[in-house]
Order: C-alpha cells, then sequence, then structure tokens
C-alpha cells in the first residue's frame, strides 16, 4: 500500500462561500482556467487547482501516481 504523507486539500464549499462573498468581506476568489487563487487583504496565495478541490479529479491524480491512501491537511496559504 503506498500513501501520501503531504496532500493538501481546499473545500469546495469554501470556494463557494468565498466565491459568494459569504465567507469573509475582505476575502477574495481569483479564478483562471486551471486554477484558483485566494486574495486576501495582504497578499495573494499560490494558486491550487482541481485535483485539490474535486474528488474525482483527486482520485484520478492518485491512481496515476500509484497512490492508495493520502494524508490531507488544508492548503496552508489560507490559514
Amino acid at each position: 500500500m503506498t500513501i501520501d504523507i503531504h496532500a493538501h486539500y481546499v473545500s469546495p464549499n469554501l470556494v463557494k462561500l468565498a466565491s459568494e462573498d459569504k465567507f469573509a468581506p475582505e476575502l477574495r476568489v481569483k479564478k483562471t482556467n486551471d486554477s484558483i487563487s485566494f486574495s486576501f487583504p495582504t497578499k495573494v496565495s499560490r494558486p491550487f487547482f482541481g485535483k485539490m478541490t474535486e474528488v474525482e479529479k483527486r482520485l484520478q491524480h492518485m491512481t496515476e501516481l500509484g497512490i492508495d491512501t493520502e494524508v490531507l491537511s488544508t492548503w496552508v496559504d489560507i490559514y
């Protein structure tokens, strides 16, 4: 069994709430064709991608890399 102990996750619900200005009024979501970043009053986060938010993309990526299980933590740029 292959376990990835360094994987990040961003809740799709967090992205949705931030996009709707319901999470924090000073937080903005910047979307491009293939990534998302959060804009805070003091900085913009590094971009994160669908495999960090969408379960199907994440599972596909894990399969491609031969990973059976991941230990998830939040995307450090957003806390």
